[in-house]
């Protein structure tokens, strides 16, 4: 499946929208996909190709609220086994996360990273957790996560730029690579708990 630019009417991610395994959504430069509500979430079981060729005909994953702010929508994730790429995609007011594949966590995010997907110029912004307890993360990255994310700017203004430990904060995950991007979270940029893996930090602010 393919989206294509849209210039009248942006695409409306209604409720959960998932990219079974060996299925493979494409999203062209300049789609706007607008989260209709917090039960609205983009789920990868396969592949999401969502590249851009500049800023100036971004993709963009945003709200479809009048006056939009964080927690208007849910979440993108990719789940085990999928993979991707990401590059010039902005992600705006996600973090609601009412009642979706992470329901029970404190923490919520805009972005859930299980596999391996590639993330360049990536935008990740005006995250908010919907149920107010003010733990919402830009990115995610729990259980073999290993994402190559450079030359991007994460923020999260109630917890961490970007989060790369399980639940309870105490296991590490996957061999992720965090290059040249711009970090800014209430606590701190990122926290990485680090413990058997190796993960590649370099050049970040």
């Amino acid at each position: 499946m393919t989206l294509v630019k849209e210039t009248i009417h942006p695409y409306r991610l209604a409720n959960t929208f998932t990219v079974s395994a060996e299925k493979v959504l494409t999203v062209e430069s300049g789609v706007t996909v607008i989260g209709h509500s917090q039960t609205s979430r983009l789920v990868i079981s396969g592949t999401l190709l969502a590249n851009a060729t500049g800023e100036s005909d971004r993709i963009a994953f945003t709200s479809g609220q009048a006056t939009p702010a964080g927690g208007d929508w849910d979440y993108i994730h990719f789940a085990p086994g999928s993979s991707g790429s990401l590059k010039y995609v902005t992600i705006e007011y996600a973090g609601g996360n009412s009642d979706g594949d992470y329901s029970a966590e404190l923490n919520r995010a805009a972005l859930y990273i299980d596999s391996s997907p590639t993330l360049d110029h990536v935008v990740i912004r005006e995250v908010a957790n919907a149920d107010s307890r003010d733990m919402a993360t830009g990115i995610w990255l729990r259980y073999e996560a290993a994402p190559v994310i450079s030359n991007s700017m994460i923020t999260a203004d109630e917890y961490y730029g970007i989060y790369a430990a399980q639940s309870d904060a105490t296991a590490a995950v996957g061999n992720y690579q965090l290059l040249n991007n711009q970090l800014t979270g209430k606590y701190s940029g990122a926290y990485l708990y680090l413990s058997t893996n190796a993960p590649i930090v370099r050049g970040n602010e």
